[in-house]
């Protein structure tokens, strides 16, 4: 039996319920209502506690964004008993994209495509009210018997603020101004949706971290290389708005309500993705 040595104000651990990167994930009861919860708290060496207490004072996540169907929202940010940020949601059904059973790539284009548009639909919803998600990866999306909701909200705000573990890789998603130190924003977004669908259609990730020294060689590919080409049976149109969504310039991306109103043409043949 796994020991809980985790201490959160409010909320009784219960039992590990994953890892995502440098965030430990628990099923938590809250002791105010008895309501079951997951608590997420972040693995760190020094943390900026006047930053912490400042996202801990004005944190409210948006109504209109809690009400969207597509969005897991988050309840509540804090410090753990050692000063260490932790956030707090809802514990929600389903798997994420990339946990669920039977899962097989490459994904074919019409569901990924469905994916897209439901992801981007949570993505524009979070942008109308000025905000930015800055952790797009599959295992922040959940997949449910009724649709796909978006997980994973404030957890690049509170990375920010804190020196990571040492051996901390980036997401293999991270948009390229990420990688060169700015702070994610609405087109960030866009690029990691669209290289998660990069990686559902080609089976693999544009640039791929495959193991130890391979940051640097990921590094280099996202700042200055062109994704190779998705394979022949992507229907063209949907190749060029991944690769759009996926291009260096924040600038040249499409809005993410733009994706969510795609639709594909069936039977649309395959064109030549943009270099």
């Amino acid at each position: 039996m796994t020991v809980i040595t985790e201490r959160v104000r409010g909320y009784r651990l219960l039992e590990r319920a994953g890892q995502d990167g440098p965030w430990a994930v628990h099923l938590a009861r809250s002791a105010a209502t008895g309501t079951d919860v997951l608590v997420k708290t972040l693995a760190c060496h020094r943390v900026d506690k006047r930053a912490l207490k400042r996202i801990i004072r004005g944190f409210g996540f948006p109504e209109p964004l809690a009400a969207h169907a597509g969005v897991i929202p988050v309840l509540e940010v804090g410090a753990t008993g050692d000063g260490r940020p932790y956030l707090v949601t809802p514990v929600h059904e389903g798997l994420t994209l990339g946990d669920r059973p039977g899962r097989s790539l490459p994904m074919p284009p019409a569901q990924a495509a469905g994916l897209l548009r439901a992801v981007a639909g949570a993505l524009a919803a979070t942008h109308a009210v000025d905000g930015v998600h800055g952790r797009v990866k599959p295992e922040n999306v959940i997949v449910t018997a009724g649709g796909v909701a978006l997980t994973g909200f404030a957890m690049s705000a509170l990375m920010s603020i804190v020196e990571l573990p040492d051996g901390t890789v980036p997401s293999v998603h991270a948009a390229p101004e990420e990688l060169e130190g700015r702070a994610p924003e609405p087109a960030s977004d866009v690029y990691a949706l669209g290289s998660m669908v990069y990686e559902l259609l080609a089976g693999r990730p544009a640039f791929p971290l495959d193991g130890p020294g391979s940051t640097a060689r990921f590094t280099l590919g996202v700042l200055t290389e062109s994704p190779p080409p998705l394979p022949a049976g992507v229907p063209g149109e949907l190749a060029d708005l991944v690769m759009k969504a996926t291009s260096k310039d924040p600038d040249a991306r499409p809005a993410a309500a733009d994706l969510a109103a795609f639709t594909m043409s069936a039977g649309a043949p395959r064109g030549a993705p943009p270099l």
